[in-house]
């Protein structure tokens, strides 16, 4: 495939975040909680708003109180009680570290987790922001911060235990391409005639990529937490400064290199794809490397490989989504496959092989 199309805009591309009204059956549902709300936000001056954006932050709704915009976050239900409360412990020991993130508030009974029939629940105060679109200086801001988190979670207190990561190139995705291609016949009807046209395409070099990966693996980190999926959507812009992350959903104990690589392959591709004059995705890839090393001599030991852990991460995310329609039928995330394969490329023509 060739680089001109690569670089396309895709679903993070937009850089506003937008709101919507919500409707009746969610204005009801949202009553309970406004309820339980501390006393110097219970008062609104409008209606909630809806976010809309796309996967996790979708379950997010906005409100005014005396002038001061709050956020309420809906959990998954699939999410353990004990595991949001690990996710918000992170975010207000970060916050204590003076990083750029949203730090939890308390509901009216002191708790920062709002159970109740609708769901668990908890509340943030509203940080103004664009998504991040790599134009201007935010690349390099992007990198500051990207680096500086890295290097924070390394001294994460052990008593905030975030939960393993991932695995990589395990027998399990290594069982699900020899499944893939044992369907091959059946693509069109699984995948999307679209997206099975390109797996015809692509699947060659996702072959050869895995079994490279999976012989000569990068060089790994000393496990630690680390945010794995800091896209250009869970980065937030105010005057070209990063005025929070988002989503600690996706803080785990894992290799940081992998983080570090996914979140170095997001952030430089969406600069080049934004950009209104030609960019060189190498020089892109080069310029970042160059900033991490300059402010973060602990990821100095991951530059060199950005570009194979940047396509480990690309690769574990296409087998789940393979493995989620070979095993459930599951389509959720087929839209969202040709992304992760055209990551393949962008991440070695940005960080090379």
């Amino acid at each position: 495939m060739s680089i001109k199309s690569l670089f396309q805009s895709d679903l993070f591309s937009a850089s506003r975040p937008g709101w919507l009204g919500v409707d009746t059956p969610t204005e009801l549902m949202l009553s309970e909680v406004l309820s339980q709300l501390p006393d110097y936000c219970r008062f609104l001056d409008d209606l909630p708003q809806k976010s809309a954006a796309f996967g996790i932050n979708s379950n997010n709704f906005r409100f005014q109180s005396r002038d001061k915009l709050y956020v309420l976050k809906r959990w998954s239900q699939k999410a353990n009680i004990h595991d949001v409360k690990i996710i918000l412990m992170i975010m207000c020991w970060l916050g204590s570290e003076k990083l750029p993130v949203p730090v939890p508030l308390q509901f009216r009974q002191g708790e920062l987790v709002l159970k109740i029939e609708s769901g668990s629940w908890s509340l943030f105060p509203f940080i103004e922001g664009d998504y991040f679109s790599g134009s201007d200086n935010q690349l390099e801001a992007a990198a500051v911060i990207t680096a500086r988190i890295t290097k924070t979670l390394q001294k994460l207190p052990g008593e905030i235990n975030c939960g393993n990561g991932h695995q990589y190139f395990s027998d399990r995705e290594s069982l699900v391409l020899s499944r893939t291609e044992g369907e091959r016949d059946n693509w069109d009807s699984l995948f999307g005639i679209k997206n099975s046209k390109l797996l015809q395409d692509w699947w060659p070099r996702i072959r050869a990529e895995w079994d490279s990966l999976k012989k000569s693996p990068p060089a790994s980190g000393v496990m630690q937490a680390a945010h794995y999926d800091m896209h250009p959507h869970n980065i937030l812009v105010e005057k070209n400064q990063i005025s929070a992350i988002l989503d600690f959903e996706s803080c785990k104990q894992m290799d940081p290199g992998y983080a570090l690589g996914f979140a170095a392959l997001k952030q430089c591709r969406q600069a080049v794809a934004h950009s209104l004059k030609p960019l060189d995705a190498e020089i892109v890839g080069a310029k970042y490397i160059s900033v991490l090393q300059d402010h973060s001599s602990f990821c100095k030991a991951f530059a060199s490989n950005l570009g194979d852990f940047a396509v480990s991460e690309a690769l574990r995310r296409i087998c789940l989504i393979l493995e989620l329609n070979l095993s459930q039928r599951c389509t959720t995330w087929n839209h969202v496959l040709s992304i992760q394969i055209k990551h393949i490329g962008e991440a070695r023509a940005l960080f090379g092989n």
